[in-house]
């Protein structure tokens, strides 16, 4: 199993990838087909273990029928910052030697990690 060498956002970006593929109903063969590209090389952007540059991304989200690049990238920023805002918020309060809080933060439902 390899692990992913990317920022954490970068598992905010695969997710947002994921989920513009299977909300088009498309499997990743599918994409890859559209892309013209094989489904591993799908695989691999979605378990975060090859990146895609800006213009392989706009690609990507025509290829889904999915949200333009410009609604794509204001969900990805407005994901990070509540994520960063989540991890400030519990680092402070470790710092405050809070005993109810964990040794690592607990996502909300639907936040991302």
């Amino acid at each position: 199993m390899s692990k992913k060498p990317f920022s954490p956002p970068y598992a905010v970006l695969t997710e947002l990838l994921v989920a513009a593929r299977a909300g088009s109903g498309l499997t990743q063969e599918a994409l890859a087909e559209r892309l013209s590209i094989g489904q591993s090389a799908v695989s691999k952007v979605e378990r975060g273990v090859q990146r895609l540059d800006l213009v392989e991304l706009r690609k990507w989200l025509l290829a889904t029928n999915g949200p333009s690049l410009t609604e794509f990238v204001q969900a990805f920023d407005d994901r990070v910052r509540k994520q960063t805002a989540m991890q400030t918020k519990w680092a402070k309060r470790r710092r405050q030697g809070r005993a109810d809080v964990p040794a690592e933060p607990k996502p909300k439902a639907g936040d991302t990690a």
